[in-house]
């Protein structure tokens, strides 16, 4: 490229310059860049540098190649689309409020953030590119600083940024050196920021870009280029192919890709109509910022009036449109602005022009959260965009990605799922966008949308693919923050490796959960890499798959996410309780208050999830619930879905009912037991065997006759429900009948029960009965330890032998109990089964060495004490072993335990400061003398303890003889007898005997104090304690009842069958089958009639778990209902509101129809009393009997309506009882700034029983600043004056009757309003000339002006008379006195002077006063549109005969030949001229 030159912007360091440049902090990062220099080939250049790589186009220039240079040197990396921000230079305006100029620099800010793209403009400081380049630099700030700070943030690559720069619009600075750029050199052009001078004038270079091209051809031309070089570089980087490597795009999967291309119009200005022509003519599809002014707004008033059926109307308002907007450019030139237009009517109806431009979007930012949106009518051009040429199945993928990226799911279900052509492709299976997906947060509508198309998980969570998940997550802080740091132990900073998927995962499931090697990589990988169509295990891979997402998805924190994947498992109520599991050992391990909060919530949540899904499959399958509560897993290391849930301290699983049913069968053994009192039926059955044949059920074989055996054989196709002929239905009844009399064979059906030893093994091993004999034990050995505590000390060594052995057989069996549990892996307290453990050894060890040997002989008391530890832990032992099983005392056991654990520790500690405080006061001053041995310390505590209980109330009382009152003594500190003692202290009390109490008022106050506040005070907050607790854990107790009662049957399901103590041997056994076997697990016990019960469908439990979450969906739907139907209204009301106004235009039309045809009947009748004459009187046009033009309906520029007045009815004179008009005022505002000064306001009028100022109807108003002529000009026959009257709310009534409406009007005066015309004629050399005045529109009128604020009308005759002669001479003042003139004869005085003076401009002429004739030619009534009932027009007509004055050729006054034939003059200047014509015949 010959004509292309290179080089660096150098833009120094940042400089704040009020006008053009922004204070910017740069990150360290983008500060060492400063520092490195220019850059190689091919590197990114982040907007944050200081220099900047640019190429300047001179004169001649190949676009294309252009564009190839430019990808190969600066976009390594392929955008996932280009936006091209247009708004021009010289039109920008600002906005008075900066949050909506914040507000577009956030909605830019989040398409930059969201997606990769190249942002292109013209690069200059000033204006749009201002706030986006801000916007930019603080995103790219940001960026550096997540980098560099954020925990394992990956680095989002740099913005590209271009700006294409017309060389005339840059600063003089920099377009003088790259005027002097030499070739084939890398120049350098300095480009810091200076001032500029004059406002759209020239422009310094924006900093923030990342690259330039500055153009060195006219700004006109430049736009033309970059739309160009725009599209070239969209096919260039489509060239490219694939797409770019960011959050959004892991992977690159196609070769080749189509760039959307989307244009931002915002504000701009003429030259803009061109560049905005030229890109919808190449189907770039445009996003216009309606609202913001300039010509945005007028191409989005053409593109939402597009469907107006009248073009020329059309074409009409747009270009008033851009008259209003730009006036300089088209007011004075038509051509022009009709030629932009049409323009803009191409642009708004496609580059075919032949309907709506669907590439053409409106963004209406009228409201702040519009530029919120952008990225909503960016997603959608971009599909639209792609939906002509390049719908397959890649760019399908892309369009989906970039929906996902922007989080706009409505647009991808509504574009691509449902609308053609998207729709009628068949897709690939999108595995990067299924990535893309899962790595950005809150796209869980993305992701279902995917498994609803069967997306085969399998395919992607090779230990690769789940490495990529967690080091490329967005948003990824709380895993960081409590998974990798606080629970692995790594550091934050540390990257992810693979060990973590391979080793660290399942170690951490295990933690969590306590389920071991939950993940088998290995297979996981080799499924995913090595892919087979073929699969008989697909679906159980897929599941396994699936479980990989959903432990990412809890890890990350994403409830929304694991409840999506949820919906699709095969085995949605286990996976649903393993997640739960998740979420409380997170719980566990989390330090953050709030996050335990969250976790918690989140835990409870999958557990009412699991019990929902289990409620609604076993209700609607009771059938189901033996197979799916005994049911093991093998992916959860083979326990049950049960034995899950407890794990996971799922209480509303547990204590669902449908479980505690199946549990009931459980703890039985599945034996059936008849009537009521089922475990005592069980316990007696175990022990005396015969009861079995009489309570006990077992399960049944049942034998049906030959004839049932046949009905099963034929089936229900053997049925004949409607018989065909008479002898099939006398075979049915026969059949019938025979059925009837086998009915009283009672040996129908035989039970045949099992063989003895397995009924008996069978009850044996329920847990109910083994409960009970333990329990049964337990109560014999406890009466032998009570025993022993009572009998005499070392007199019965047998009983203490006896109770020894009995201590040490259960503490045996707690021990291989406690052993079989560690080695089966059961969920047990290990704590409290050490604890249990030590207490018993200790216990034993010392039992045996102060109660058995020999050495008891020496310290009995001690061996009794021992023996009364025994007895109260054996005792105590009771609460949690037995009593917590039964129905009526669990519950409350339940609410006693967490009333001890939680509730009086507290009040301990509330207690312990007045306890101690008091205790420590009432021995101090009851007993002030007692001695410091420790024994009042004793004293102290015992008197404080126990008054809690119960009351010393003889503690002040003098029971003692030696603490009489007749035995005080009163010693002092210096005069102590020798018999006093101690002989060293100071005595405080009143005896001798120091363990007296001393009753003082003081000891009264402390007692009484001690009594209220601790043993009254305190206990009552104790009490109110133990209430609110009963109150609080009462509704859950049961629940939490239910919870244990499951851990105690299951610990007795998997204890020995043998009784005490032979269970012992049983525990022993059951530790060498696990070594013997190396099992992993106990075959769970079942119901013999299992193997009859069809085996559970994982397909119907999927489909529960749809059906749930589909209802759940529902009522989330049914809640944020409201707001979707107040949108709808919105919407709703939006609409209404244009079809309102489209029908308000449509009325107008329908007005201005009905205007033109009554002003077309006025003139027909005009012409037919013309033709019938020759002349026209003029009180018959105007003032007809009865008037008729302000009768009409609706009122005249409104749509008020006038009551119906019919011509009978019009005179005041005649009675209208129903006559009950509306009113109307015209709104002052309404009216134009030189009408304001002359309009009565309606409220000094209407409504109020007197004004501030006094009105003088049928006379003159004069005030301080004005004069208000409220005389009529109607007078009667005899030529009087005549006066007006005033109705019921003191305003004037119209003298020619009743007009349907009351009011103002549009009239400016209640009463009278006057207008003057005046008819200047001059007939010289037999040619008869008026004065007339032209209009704008090019029509012409006799020369008219109101009574204004003069009090005679002659005054304002002689101003219009002298604005006549004297229109467009300048500003010329007058020393005539408009006010001198108050009568005819007055200005018959002035009017010759005023044409002297005009005559005179001429040197010839030498004459005297000219000759002047006036002739009043109608003074009165005027009917007319504007009347109502108050409110009327008056005219006056004065003709004025002058000799023939020249008039200045600027005047707005013209005198025209008295022919009308080519003036077409209105009817009463027609009539007005025939009335004057004919006074010179």
């Amino acid at each position: 490229m010959d004509s292309a030159r290179h080089g660096w912007v150098d833009f120094g360091k940042p400089v704040t310059d009020a006008g053009n440049v922004e204070k910017v902090q740069t990150s360290k990062k983008a500060r060492d860049m400063e520092t490195r220099g220019p850059r190689g080939k091919g590197d990114d250049v982040p907007v944050l540098s200081m220099k900047k790589q640019f190429i300047l186009i001179e004169h001649e220039h190949d676009v294309p190649g252009l564009a190839k240079e430019a990808v190969l040197r600066w976009f390594p990396r392929v955008p996932h689309a280009i936006l091209s921000l247009v708004s021009g230079v010289d039109s920008f305006h600002s906005w008075k409020r900066d949050d909506f100029r914040s507000a577009l620099q956030s909605g830019i800010a989040k398409l930059i953030s969201t997606m990769e793209l190249l942002l292109v403009d013209d690069g200059l400081n000033y204006g749009l590119t201002r706030l986006i380049a801000s916007a930019v630099s603080a995103d790219e700030t940001f960026n550096s600083y997540a980098a560099a700070n954020v925990m394992q943030q990956p680095r989002k690559p740099p913005a590209y940024y271009l700006g294409i720069a017309p060389v005339e619009k840059v600063a003089d600075t920099v377009r003088e050196q790259l005027e002097h750029l030499q070739r084939n050199t890398e120049n350098e052009v300095d480009a810091t920021p200076q001032k500029t001078g004059k406002p759209n004038d020239k422009f310094n270079l924006n900093r923030f870009h990342s690259h330039f091209v500055f153009v060195h051809k006219p700004y006109a031309h430049t736009g033309f280029l970059r739309v160009d070089l725009e599209k070239q570089l969209q096919n260039e980087l489509g060239m490219r192919g694939g797409m770019a490597d960011s959050p959004i795009d892991a992977v690159d999967e196609v070769s080749s890709a189509f760039i959307p291309h989307i244009v931002i119009f915002f504000q701009g200005e003429v030259d803009e109509i061109d560049r905005i022509r030229a890109y919808v003519r190449l189907r770039t599809p445009i996003i216009m910022l309606s609202g913001c002014g300039g010509m945005a707004d007028i191409v989005a008033f053409a593109y939402k009036n597009a469907s107006e059926p009248d073009e020329q109307r059309l074409l009409s308002l747009v270009g008033n449109n851009l008259v209003r907007v730009f006036p300089e450019a088209f007011k004075e030139n038509k051509e022009f602005q009709m030629d932009c237009a049409q323009k803009i009517l191409e642009m708004v109806r496609g580059p075919d022009g032949n309907g709506e431009n669907h590439l053409m979007f409106i963004q209406d930012c009228s409201r702040l959260d519009s530029f919120d949106k952008l990225d909503t009518p960016f997603v959608q051009a971009a599909i639209m965009s792609s939906s002509e040429q390049n719908a397959n199945a890649d760019q399908l993928i892309r369009n989906m990605k970039l929906c996902m990226a922007c989080n706009k799911p409505d647009i991808a279900q509504r574009f691509l799922v449902s609308m053609p052509p998207w729709a009628t492709i068949q897709p690939k299976p999108p595995y990067t966008g299924f990535l893309t997906a899962l790595i950005l947060p809150g796209r869980e509508i993305f992701i279902d949308m995917f498994m609803q198309q069967k997306f085969p998980v399998r395919y992607f969570t090779s230990h690769v693919d789940m490495l990529l998940c967690y080091r490329k997550a967005v948003g990824k802080e709380y895993f960081i923050a409590n998974v990798w740091d606080d629970i692995l132990g790594h550091n934050q900073q540390d990257p992810i490796r693979e060990d973590f998927v391979l080793l660290e995962l399942n170690w951490l499931i295990e933690n969590l959960t306590g389920v071991k090697d939950f993940f088998n990589w290995y297979e996981l990988s080799r499924v995913a890499l090595l892919p087979t169509d073929d699969d008989p295990y697909a679906a159980m891979h897929d599941e396994k798959a699936l479980q990989a997402l959903v432990v990412y998805a809890c890890l990350l924190n994403r409830p929304k996410l694991v409840k999506t994947l949820l919906k699709y498992s095969m085995d949605p109520v286990p996976l649903t309780v393993f997640v739960e599991a998740i979420s409380r050992g997170l719980y566990r391990n989390v330090n953050n208050f709030d996050q335990r909060v969250m976790l918690k919530r989140q835990a409870d949540e999958y557990g009412n999830i699991a019990t929902d899904i289990m409620d609604m499959g076993i209700r609607d399958s009771p059938e189901r619930a033996k197979v799916f509560f005994q049911r093991t897993l093998p992916d959860f290391n083979g326990k049950t879905t049960l034995e899950m849930a407890f794990d996971a301290r799922n209480k509303k699983f547990i204590s669902h009912n449908l479980v505690q049913d199946w549990l009931d069968q459980f703890a039985h053994g599945f034996v059936r037991v008849k009537g009521r009192w089922h475990d005592l039926k069980m316990i007696l059955s175990a022990y005396l065997i015969f009861p079995m044949y009489i309570w006990l059920g077992f399960p049944r074989i049942s034998f049906a006759d030959k004839d049932k055996k046949v009905a099963t054989q034929q089936g229900a196709a053997a049925v004949e429900y409607e018989p065909a002929t008479p002898e099939a239905a006398a075979s049915i009844l026969a059949r019938l009948q025979r059925g009837e009399k086998k009915s009283t064979d009672h040996a129908k059906y035989k039970e045949i029960y099992p063989p003895i030893h397995k009924m008996i093994y069978a009850v044996w091993n329920s847990p109910v009965v083994k409960f009970w004999t333990w329990f049964l034990t337990y109560l014999c050995f406890l009466v032998l330890l009570g025993t022993d505590m009572m009998l005499p000390a070392c007199m019965y060594l047998g009983v203490d032998i006896a109770v020894f052995v009995c201590t040490a057989l259960i503490w045996l069996e707690l021990l291989t109990r406690t052993l079989n549990d560690v080695l089966w892996k059961r969920r047990v307290n290990l704590y409290m089964r050490a604890v249990d453990l030590i207490f018993q050894t200790v216990f034993n060890i010392l039992f045996f060495l102060y109660r058995i040997a020999p050495y008891r002989w020496d310290h009995p008391f001690a061996g009794r004490v021992i023996l009364a530890f025994g007895v109260m832990y054996y005792f105590y032992s009771i609460w949690n072993t037995f009593y917590g099983y039964d129905q009526e005392l669990g519950p409350l056991v339940r609410i006693v335990h967490i009333m001890f654990k939680n509730d009086l520790p507290k009040w301990a500690i509330m207690l312990l400061p007045f306890f101690v405080a008091t205790a420590v006061v009432w021995q101090a001053v009851i007993t002030p003398d007692y001695p410091f041995t420790g024994d009042d310390w004793r004293k102290a505590f015992f008197r404080g303890l126990f008054t809690l209980f119960a009351g010393f109330q003889n503690e002040l009382e003098y029971a003692i003889p030696a603490c009489h009152p007749g035995k005080v003594i009163n010693y002092n500190n210096f005069t102590q007898p020798a018999s006093a003692y101690p002989q060293d202290r100071c005595w405080l009390g009143d005896y001798n005997d120091h363990t007296c109490a001393t009753v003082t008022f003081w000891a009264y106050v402390f007692v009484i104090h001690y009594y209220v506040l601790l043993k009254l005070g305190m206990m009552i907050i104790l009490t109110v304690f133990y209430i609110f607790r009963s109150t609080s854990e009462m509704p859950k107790a049961n629940l939490v009842w239910r919870f244990y009662r499951f851990d105690t049957i299951l610990d007795y399901y998997w204890r020995s069958s043998l009784p005490f103590p032979f269970n012992i041997l049983g525990n022993l056994y059951i530790s060498l089958l696990y070594f013997l076997t190396k099992a992993e697990d106990r075959n769970k016990v079942s119901d013999m009639e299992m193997s009859a019960t069809q085996t559970d469908t994982f397909i119907y439990w999927k489909s529960k778990a749809g059906e749930y979450f589909a209802q759940k969906d529902k009522e989330e739907q049914s809640k944020a209902l409201p707001a979707k139907q107040a949108q709808m209204i919105g919407a709703i009301k939006h609409q209404v509101t244009g079809i309102i106004q489209r029908f308000s235009e449509m009325d107008r039309k329908l007005h201005d129809v009905g205007e033109t045809a009554r002003d077309g009947k006025l003139r027909m009748h005009t012409a037919n009393v013309l033709r019938q004459g020759g002349t026209i009187d003029l009180p018959q046009l105007l003032n007809p009997k009865p008037h008729f033009h302000c009768r009409e309906t609706p009122y005249h520029g409104t749509l008020v309506r006038r009551t119906p007045v019919a011509d009978n009815k019009v005179f005041w004179t005649t009675p209208f009882d129903a006559y009950r008009p509306d009113a109307y005022s015209k709104p002052i505002n309404e009216f134009t700034s030189e009408e304001r000064e002359f309009v009565d306001p309606e409220q000094d009028f209407v409504g109020r029983s007197s004004s501030p100022k006094r009105r003088e109807w049928n006379g003159i108003e004069y005030h301080d600043d004005n004069v208000i002529y409220r005389k009529s000009w109607i007078v009667d026959e005899d030529g009087r004056e005549q006066l007006y009257r005033l109705d019921d709310h003191s305003l004037p009534t119209n003298p020619q009757g009743r007009t349907g409406l009351r009011g103002r009007g549009s009239l400016c005066r209640f009463g009278p309003n006057h207008k003057i015309i005046l008819a200047v004629t001059s007939n010289t050399q037999g040619k008869l000339r008026f004065i007339l005045q032209s209009s704008a529109n090019g029509s012409f009128t006799f020369p008219m002006i109101p009574l204004c604020h003069y009090d005679s009308e002659y005054s304002v005759i002689a101003v219009l008379f002298e604005a006549i002669l004297t229109d467009g001479e300048g500003s010329e003042e007058s020393d005539f006195d408009p006010a001198a003139c108050r009568s005819l004869t007055s200005f018959l005085q002035a009017a010759p002077q005023m044409v002297q003076k005009q005559l005179q401009k001429n040197p010839d002429y030498n004459e005297g006063l000219p000759r002047i004739n006036t002739e009043e030619l109608y003074r009165g009534y005027q009917d007319m549109p504007l009347n109502t009932d108050n409110a009327w027009t008056e005219l006056l007509i004065v003709h004025i005969d002058i000799p023939y004055v020249p008039l200045n050729k600027n005047s707005m006054y013209q005198w025209k030949a008295s022919s009308t034939a080519d003036l077409m003059l209105p009817d009463l200047e027609t009539a007005i001229m025939k009335r004057v014509s004919s006074l010179f015949q």
